[in-house]
C-alpha cells in the first residue's frame, strides 16, 4: 500500500526541494511492492519518456529485488477528459486491464491548460480519479494513483520560438489545480512545473527541443526528480550498470510501443478488422493473435531488465512465444 506519510500543512508541493526535506523527515511518499505493475499514462510527456527511458531506469536500478514492471499509455494530444484513437481501439479501462494497473503515475495538465479553464479541468481530473479508482485492474485492489503536474515551458530564446511566458502562466494555474485534486481526493501529488523551472535555471544547455519537449538528457534530469519525490532519496546507480538497465528498458518499451500502438490499427481492431478471406478467416483473428504475441515478447523483455538491475545479463527467451496463426492467401486459386 501506498505510504501517506506527508504532512501536507507543511509540506504542500514535491518539488525539489520540497522532496529533500521530505526524505529527511517524512521517507518516501511510494512504496512499491514486489511484482507492482506500473502503468505511465497521459500526454506526450508521458509518451516520451519511453523513449529514452531513465524514469524505469533508475527505479529498476535501485529497487533491484522488486522485479517492477512498467508500462507506457501516454498518447500525444491525450486530455483527461478526451482520448482520441481509431475506431474500435481499446478504451483507456481496457488497456489499464490488459496491464494489470497496481500503480499509476498519471500526468495530465499539459494540453488540457490550452481551454484556459482550471476549474473545469479540476472537475474533469476529480471524475476521473474516482472512476479509476473505482476499478480493480490487477483484479484484487483499487490502483495507487500519483498526479504529476505538467513542466515548465523552457525559454530556449530563440526568435522562432515563443518564451513560453503565455505558457507558464496558464501551466502555472493548472498545477495548482492539480495539487488542489490531489489533496481533495487524498492521492500523492508531484509538482514537475517547479522542479523543470529549477532544472532549466541550473542546465548550461537547452533541456528541451523546443521548449516543451523535453530532450533525453532533459528527460533524465527530470527522472531524477521524479524519482527523488517519489521514493525520498536521488537514485544513485554506476554509470555502466545504468546504460546496460536502460538499453533493456528501451528493447522492452519498443516491443510495448508495437503492441499499444500497433501499425495499421484499421486492421487490428478497426474498420477493416472483420473483413474474411480464404475460409473466412478475418484480419483480426490473425492480428488479434500477433498482439498476444508481442505480449509475451514484451514480458520475456521484463526479465531481461530484473537479470540487468541485479548485475547479470541475459538474452531475452522467446521460446515461450506462440505460434502465429496461419494465414492461406486467396490468390492464385
Amino acid at each position: 500500500m501506498m505510504n501517506l506519510r506527508i504532512d501536507t500543512t507543511k509540506i504542500r508541493l514535491l518539488g525539489l526541494a520540497a522532496a529533500a526535506v521530505l526524505a529527511a523527515t517524512t521517507g518516501q511518499a511510494l512504496e512499491l511492492n514486489k511484482g507492482d505493475r506500473v502503468v505511465l499514462i497521459g500526454n506526450a510527456l508521458a509518451e516520451r519518456m519511453q523513449h529514452h527511458g531513465w524514469l524505469e531506469s533508475y527505479a529498476q536500478a535501485a529497487m533491484p529485488d522488486k522485479e517492477l514492471v512498467f508500462r507506457n499509455h501516454g498518447f500525444g494530444g491525450d486530455k483527461v477528459n478526451n482520448r482520441p484513437r481509431n475506431n474500435g481501439f481499446p478504451s483507456a479501462d481496457a488497456y489499464l486491464d490488459i496491464s494489470k494497473a497496481d500503480v499509476i503515475l498519471a500526468f495530465w495538465g499539459y494540453n488540457e491548460s490550452f481551454d484556459n479553464s482550471p476549474d473545469a479541468y479540476r472537475a474533469d481530473l476529480g471524475k476521473w480519479l474516482d472512476e479509476t479508482k473505482g476499478n480493480k485492474y490487477n483484479g484484487k485492489s483499487a490502483p495507487r494513483v500519483v498526479l504529476f503536474s505538467p513542466i515548465a515551458h523552457e525559454n530556449l530564446e530563440q526568435a522562432n520560438l515563443p518564451d513560453g511566458s503565455a505558457n507558464n502562466e496558464r501551466l502555472a494555474k493548472y498545477t495548482e489545480a492539480t495539487r488542489q485534486v490531489a489533496n481533495e481526493k487524498g492521492v500523492e501529488f508531484v509538482d514537475l512545473f517547479s522542479q523543470s523551472q529549477k532544472l532549466y535555471a541550473r542546465s548550461k544547455t537547452p533541456l528541451t527541443i523546443n521548449g516543451i519537449h523535453l530532450t533525453s538528457g532533459g528527460n533524465k534530469q527530470l527522472a531524477r526528480g521524479v524519482h527523488k519525490s517519489l521514493f525520498g532519496k536521488l537514485p544513485r546507480v554506476r554509470a555502466r550498470k545504468l546504460s546496460k538497465i536502460n538499453a533493456a528498458v528501451l528493447d522492452k518499451n519498443w516491443h510495448w510501443y508495437n503492441r499499444y500502438r500497433a501499425t495499421d490499427g484499421n486492421d487490428v481492431w478497426g474498420g477493416r478488422s472483420g473483413l474474411a478471406f480464404y475460409d473466412k478467416q478475418t484480419n483480426r483473428e490473425v492480428l488479434q493473435q500477433e498482439l498476444k504475441m508481442i505480449d509475451v515478447m514484451t514480458a520475456n523483455r521484463d526479465k531481461v531488465i530484473h537479470a540487468a538491475a541485479n548485475g547479470k545479463s541475459i538474452k531475452a527467451d522467446d521460446s515461450n512465444v506462440p505460434s502465429p496463426v496461419k494465414v492461406v492467401s486467396n490468390v492464385g486459386g
